[in-house]
């Protein structure tokens, strides 16, 4: 018979480590969670690529808009570009709209960039005020 101080927690005291089948469980629940795991890590990193772009061009496209309006060159200069060797694969177009109201005009600029083969567009618009010259 076995003494008390020989069955600790319901485990023998001369008992060390695991047997074979825990471990073969354990080997084939870590098979099927990796790849899963995997998967979803190559996802994100993927997504956050993604995202980084798509705020990229917000920007660039926030900035040209800006730059446009302030110079006023949306009425007279070149409505295309890129945005140089800072900013490679970016190219941004501008096209100004009519509006509801005569005196105010739409002003869009496009930005467009290819991510994973896929050309990709971005828009933003403002209002500008028609001044005459």
């Amino acid at each position: 018979m076995r003494s008390r101080a020989q069955i600790i927690g319901g485990w023998e005291a001369g008992r060390g480590g695991f047997t074979f089948i825990e471990l073969l469980a354990t080997m084939v629940f870590i098979g099927v969670v990796m790849p899963v795991t995997m998967q979803v890590v190559s996802l994100c990193t993927s997504l956050s690529g993604q995202s980084r772009q798509r705020i990229e061009a917000a920007t660039l496209a926030r900035s040209k808009l800006c730059e446009l309006v302030a110079s006023r060159e949306w009425r007279t200069g070149g409505l295309s570009g890129d945005f140089g060797n800072e900013w490679p694969g970016y190219r941004w177009t501008a096209a100004q709209g009519a509006w509801s109201d005569p005196i105010v005009s739409q002003l869009d600029v496009t930005v467009e960039w290819t991510e994973r083969g896929k050309d990709r567009t971005l828009t933003l618009s403002t209002l500008v005020y028609m001044e005459e010259d």
